[in-house]
């Protein structure tokens, strides 16, 4: 009998496993936005020094900076067998509809206004949605997520800004979010920030008198460029890229 139920149960495995294989993976919606949109990141106050910070931003159609060139996979992935299966509510006509995004994330991190890092500071976490909307702005699906938000002046004259995460809730539950962003070192909200991670300020984190730990930064406008993409894509495992999050060890 307990051979009976060994056999049973690695079939049982073994079809999951083959199920998940040969299950579909690709892009489902990916936005290219045009360039020059601007998207405020409102932080509590980044000093010298390492400290708990919480973040967030948001666009919307009412500012202007809602995420354009959105356009759903829809020869590809087969939202039509979703729908009918309810697992989501967007057959592909509706899909198809989708030309723009809003994006709403909220999160905290443990670091200083220096972008590139210390060694005892943490990477930003936090949830964000995703809204997926048709010409008119209305609503069309919802993908929630948590995920990092990061960024990077690696590239001193072209810094970007960055999030990734899992889906946690809605359209393309499990799959992966990514969106990428850059912002401008010209820009005067931005000096402080830009000043700190060049090295410029903070020669003594501790020291009270410092600029940026009397006034803090509370703000990073962040913008769209031709590089610019938000991306909703599901099972496209990859454990070498740090931004696929459903990817399996």
């Amino acid at each position: 009998m307990k051979t009976i139920k060994f056999l049973a149960a690695a079939g049982l495995a073994a079809a999951f496993g083959a199920s998940q294989a040969s299950a579909w993976s690709g892009d489902i919606i990916k936005c290219n936005p045009t360039p020059g949109k601007q998207i405020r990141v409102s932080f509590s106050g980044l000093s010298c020094q390492d400290t708990k910070n919480k973040l967030s931003l948001k666009t919307s159609v009412d500012e202007g900076n809602s995420i354009d060139g959105c356009v759903a996979n829809t020869a590809e992935a087969p939202f039509d067998a979703w729908a009918n299966g309810k697992w989501t509510k967007v057959p592909s006509a509706v899909a198809g509809t989708i030309t723009q995004a809003d994006i709403k994330i909220k999160g905290a991190s443990f670091g200083s206004c220096d972008l590139t890092g210390s060694d005892v500071s943490a990477g930003a976490n936090g949830t964000g949605e995703v809204k997926f909307m048709n010409n008119a702005g209305e609503k069309v699906t919802t993908s929630k997520f948590f995920g990092t938000v990061a960024g990077s002046a690696a590239d001193p004259l072209n810094p970007t800004a960055t999030a990734a995460g899992l889906v946690t809730k809605g359209f393309g539950l499990g799959g992966d979010i990514e969106i990428l962003a850059g912002f401008s070192i010209v820009d005067p909200d931005n000096g402080p920030i830009v000043q700190c991670s060049a090295g410029a300020t903070c020669s003594d984190p501790n020291d009270p008198a410092d600029p940026l730990n009397v006034t803090p930064a509370t703000v990073l406008d962040i913008q769209t460029t031709a590089a610019s993409y938000l991306l909703l894509s599901l099972g496209e495992d990859d454990p070498n890229d740090p931004n696929d999050y459903d990817a399996l060890p």
